[in-house]
């Protein structure tokens, strides 16, 4: 009984070297977290320091654009209509012309009813001189209703001649040119809808 137990607890002999038992490779994320550890080569190592930061800031940055797109982001408010916003720009001009210069005033009045036009009628009025909007105008002359062409490409003029006209007195000039973008803006006609084609008979 004694020698049987004596047996037992007798210790295992090792195996020869060449049936050892290989050894488990390390987890890449150990070989990632301390590649020098492991006997890698200092270069090897700073390559491996170099993908870590590049998965760092990969990460860093997917996780911005996923908070972005799911953020939700505030709607601009509505554009309000042509007409009720270019006379509301003209009435704060109008606080504003006894200290402005004529030419300042001649150009922001113009810009106003620029921006109603363009706006009411669909055309591009804002970012063209008065030569190209004359040449626009010849070339469609569908694209503004009857007669309202004529009165703007008129006021137009008159803003023009009034930056480039000498003298002090000018709160008199100023106030007609106000006045006159004022009844233009109030009594433009509305934009002509097209009207459908009819249905070809069969």
């Amino acid at each position: 009984m004694e020698e049987n137990q004596a047996q037992s607890t007798a210790k295992i002999p090792d195996l020869p070297a060449g049936l050892a038992e290989p050894e488990s490779p390390p987890p890449l994320a150990m070989i990632l977290v301390r590649p020098g550890f492991f006997g890698l080569s200092p270069l090897a190592s700073v390559g491996v320091y170099l993908l870590d930061l590049a998965v760092i800031v990969l990460l860093v940055g997917a996780v911005r654009i996923w908070l972005r797109r799911a953020k939700p982001r505030p709607s601009s408010p509505p554009l309000p209509p042509p007409r009720p916003e270019a006379l509301t720009a003209l009435s704060d001009l109008r606080d504003r012309l006894h200290s402005s210069s004529l030419r300042d005033a001649a150009q922001q009045i113009s810009q106003a009813v620029r921006r109603f036009a363009e706006r009411e009628y669909g055309i591009g009025l804002t970012t063209q001189t008065q030569e190209e909007f004359v040449t626009l105008i010849s070339q469609y002359p569908d694209a503004l209703p009857p007669g309202f062409a004529d009165e703007l490409v008129t006021f137009l003029d008159g803003c023009d001649r009034a930056k480039f006209t000498p003298g002090a007195d000018s709160d008199p000039l100023k106030t007609e040119l106000w006045e006159a973008a004022h009844h233009l803006v109030s009594h433009a006609p509305k934009p002509v809808q097209p009207q459908p084609e009819p249905a070809a008979a069969h």
